[in-house]
């Protein structure tokens, strides 16, 4: 420790020794004396052409330049259309340097203007809409996926350089408060100029230059056209077989001082709509630390589009409204309902491996439905100025889920049936205050949050709980679960180079569970207090926490935070228990913006955590037909090392982006937990034995506009490895599991009339248990997609869509798989026509296989048939 201790002193000193040279300034009009915007402006060492640094100036006219050399004097040059140009060669030393500008009459006998496609001002990159938009494109989330250095998963969540955005604006306004998916698959690209992303985006402007972000934020600029009026378009689709029905409706309006956005959605055809109504922000400070713990069983789902598997009638509906009260204040509405029901027909094959040569087997055809309800409203008033921020952020929730369940095994026909309503309610205070050179701030949170599941399965399960003489018909588990939480901290500091901020926390938490498992037979119902957990779970924390923040030069700053940790707990499980902990978990945070082009971020923390109330009942939980839990009462105590390493590059002018993440987690616990089997049956108990659990995750990726073959190319690669131990029958073995991903894609457009995009992910997978004697292939899957669209005239675009699937342990001739779709769209002046031909080689069935450290598994998914969807989209205002 004391040698990394001097390391890291001796690599900080060197870095503070590269002194920055800042050179700011302001470019006004000569004859009007007016701020010029969009001025070019570089930087460069005396007598050379490299350019050093270079910016466009702002609305204000002004920029900022940053040189890192050790050259004597530096030249800055200002130059841009209808601009005379100037150049000035200055001492090499921080300054401001302003330029009176002057307009020169340009003769030219033709003049092709174009765009920058993506320009850099300050912080923000400025990517130029139109020049990645296809004739095939419909909503912004298809033109994202073009753009160098920004990543969009399939759950809608966009990345900047490996990271996902913290903030989602539309002209720079939270109105969706996170389920941004909402926009990006509804506001069409044709509306939107520029796509703004803000590097390293404190959202709250009291707290810029004082708390440092590595996360962005993407913004939306409409063009003029698609703001100031009232705008509502809708979707009409009808298609077979069976009957298929896919319907819209959008309505919304983008003013300064207001926005709205609402939808309907209805469709059978195998759209995911639900997504959209998920928040995508990864920090979420309302969540609170209880969920399901019952559930049917079904597989999860396979992996190719999810159009293909997904037999669902859905409806939903979302209504957004952000109105400025004043020039301060926010006022933001969000309603959302969805109505889902999804019908599945798959089959799995499950091989167990036990110590030594031992397997279990189980074999199931499972038919299920699911059906979900959900609503949830959230009020949020925000003042953000540059001095004092306030947010009160109420949110309600409600969801009421039925699923049913039939399965057919080797064993017994199995039906399953599970309620499981959700509730509950929260609230979020944030102030900040700053005064004098010191920021003030309190945070508040208050939720409350209720689950109540009923799983009953026929015939009954885990009868050897129950007396043998009794006629069982059916086993039943209910479950309530409960949580009441709040969480509260003040914070003031000291700004400056170096900053010191001091935090104090107190925090509270009851988790209720209250658990029955019980037979049902013709004259009632038999349940005992050995198959019954009424579990109370008393958590109070206090803590007081010491940060600095020293800025090492004007592009490289270190964060240092002490937070010592007071935690009382009491239990109450047949009988009453308290303890108290007493934590030290420090953590570190160096940033470096090496160059305009690198920048690097390392971070490290060190914190435990003790096992909640899911984790405590002692006696049977049937959390599903099949699986029992218990504990004996330990609670889990474990303490875990986080390393994260990320470096970035970007350069706008040759649209080049690369990024490279190394996550390693070391993470110790006193608890283990051991399966048991009977047959089909397993049991999952707790054991109290010391483990390590290491995790090592590294990834790279590279994002390129290259013009010479009118293309855009990426490429991402990773590596996963991890080693855990765990109890099967009582006997501890190790396990490892390590994966490597390839991901390549291109987009190219092959003439004026046709342009090819192309994606592929390759996975090799290696899994290895220590006392197993059955060898364990690696898994070997490659997934390809080719897009084909075609351009007759302006206005008709032909799809053709081919997918390809292998996977080395699949073992019979379903190993390779291919899909075919074909699209047909032609736009009218109002009315846009869309024919959709989708599974042209009506496949039936995906099969898929894999391997892991429990064993092997085998599963077959039911697809939708052939079809055909004819899709009319029009506006109405």
């Amino acid at each position: 420790m004391k040698i990394l201790s001097l390391f890291l002193f001796m690599v900080l000193s060197a870095f503070s020794m590269n002194a920055q040279t800042i050179i700011k300034g302001r470019i006004t009009d000569s004859v009007t004396s007016s701020p010029v915007e969009d001025a070019n402006i570089t930087l460069s060492e005396e007598g050379s052409t490299i350019i050093s640094d270079f910016t466009v100036s702002g609305k204000d006219g002004e920029y900022s330049l940053t040189y890192k050399g050790n050259k004597e004097k530096i030249t800055v040059t200002v130059s841009g259309f209808n601009l005379r140009k100037q150049s000035r060669t200055i001492e090499n030393q921080s300054q401001t340097l302003n330029f009176l500008v002057e307009e020169e009459e340009i003769r030219l006998n033709e003049v092709i203007v174009r765009a920058p496609k993506i320009r850099q001002s300050g912080d923000t990159l400025n990517y130029n809409v139109a020049h990645f938009t296809g004739q095939e494109d419909r909503s912004i989330a298809d033109v994202l996926k073009k753009m160098p250095g920004i990543q969009v998963h399939n759950d809608g969540t966009v990345l900047y350089q490996g990271r996902a955005i913290n903030k989602f604006y539309i002209e720079n306004l939270d109105l969706l408060q996170g389920r941004y998916g909402i926009a990006t698959n509804n506001i069409s690209a044709r509306d939107v100029a520029t796509v703004q992303v803000m590097e390293n985006h404190q959202p709250i402007r009291a707290l810029v230059g004082k708390e440092f972000v590595n996360e962005a934020a993407l913004n939306l600029k409409l063009k003029e056209s698609g703001k100031g009026a009232f705008f509502l378009k809708a979707q009409a689709g009808v298609g077979v077989s069976p009957l298929l029905l896919s319907n819209e409706l959008l309505g919304m309006y983008f003013t300064g001082n207001m926005q709205h956005l609402s939808i309907y959605k209805g469709d059978n055809s195998g759209r995911d709509i639900t997504g959209e109504l998920q928040s995508l922000y990864t920090f979420r400070e309302d969540k609170m630390g209880i969920d399901d713990l019952l559930s049917i069983i079904e597989l999860s789902p396979p992996s190719i589009s999810r159009q293909r598997s997904l037999f669902n009638d859905a409806h939903t509906g979302t209504v957004n409204h952000l109105n400025k009260l004043n020039k301060e204040y926010i006022l933001t509405t969000n309603l959302n309902y969805l109505h889902d029901e999804i019908r599945r027909e798959d089959y799995s094959y499950l091989e167990y491996f036990l110590p030594g040569a031992e397997t279990v087997e189980i074999r199931e055809e499972i038919n299920n439905l699911a059906c979900r309800n959900l609503f949830n409203a959230n009020f949020n008033l925000t003042a953000n100025t540059d001095t004092y921020y306030l947010k009160n952020d109420l949110k309600l929730s409600g969801e009421w889920d039925r699923h049913r369940g039939d399965i057919f095994s080797d064993e017994l026909p199995v039906s399953q049936r599970l309620k499981s309503p959700d509730y509950s309610i929260s609230n979020l205070f944030d102030l900040v205050n700053t005064k004098g050179g010191r920021t003030y701030r309190f945070n508040s949170f208050t939720g409350y949050k209720s689950i109540g599941q009923t799983l009953t399965v026929t015939p009954p399960v885990f009868d050897q709980l129950f007396p043998s003489e009794t006629d069982l018909i059916s086993t039943g588990q209910h479950l309530d679960l409960s949580a009441f939480e709040t969480r509260n901290k003040l914070s003031w500091s000291r700004d400056g180079r170096f900053s010191i901020r001091y935090t104090a926390e107190i925090n509270a938490l009851t988790h209720k569970l209250n658990s029955q498992l019980e037979a049902y037979y013709s004259p009632g119902i038999l349940s005992g207090d050995s198959l019954k957990n009424n579990i109370r779970y008393d958590y109070w924390e206090g803590v007081f926490s010491a940060s600095t923040h020293y800025d090492i030069t004007s592009t490289m700053n270190i964060m240092l935070t002490l937070p010592l940790r007071y935690l009382f707990l009491y239990r109450e499980n047949n009988g009453n228990s308290s303890e108290s902990f007493l934590y030290l978990d420090p953590s570190m945070i160096i940033n470096w913006q090496i160059s305009p082009s690198w920048s690097s971020n390392f971070l490290y923390g060190f914190n435990r955590h003790i096992g909640g109330i899911q984790n405590q009942y002692t006696n049977p939980v049937m959390v599903n037909y099949r699986s029992l839990m218990q504990n004996d009462g330990k609670l889990e105590k474990s303490r875990r090392h986080n390393l994260t390493w990320m470096l970035g590059y970007k350069n706008p002018f040759s649209s080049l982006f690369g990024s490279m993440h190394v996550f390693y987690t070391n993470n110790r616990s006193n608890l283990l937990y051991n399966y048991d089997y009977n047959g089909i049956f397993t049991t999952k108990s707790s054991v109290e034995k010391q483990n390590t659990n290491h995790n090592l995750y590294a990834g790279a990726s590279i994002g390129k506009e290259v013009d010479a073959i009118t293309s855009n190319i990426s490429w991402n690669i990773s590596y996963n490895g991890n080693h855990s131990e765990q109890f099967i029958l009582q006997q501890a073995t190790g396990i490892q599991v390590h994966t490597v991903t390839l991901s390549p894609r291109i987009v190219i457009r092959i003439s004026p009339f046709a342009t090819l995009q192309y994606s592929s992910i390759y996975s090799w997978m290696k899994s290895r248990i220590d006392v197993a004697t059955i060898h364990i292939p690696s898994i070997k899957t490659w997934s390809q997609q080719f897009n084909l669209n075609i351009f007759p005239t302006g206005r008709m675009v032909i799809s053709f869509r081919c997918d390809y699937f292998r996977n080395s342990s699949v073992q019979d001739g379903n190993r390779v798989m291919w899909f075919g779709d074909i699209g047909l769209k032609y736009k009218l002046k109002k009315i846009e026509f869309l024919l959709d031909w989708n599974n042209v080689f009506n496949v039936s069935h995906y099969f898929a296989s894999s391997f892991n450290e429990m064993g092997r598994y085998y599963y077959s998914y039911k697809l939708r048939p052939m079809e055909l969807l004819l899709k009319l989209r029009f506006n109405i205002l």
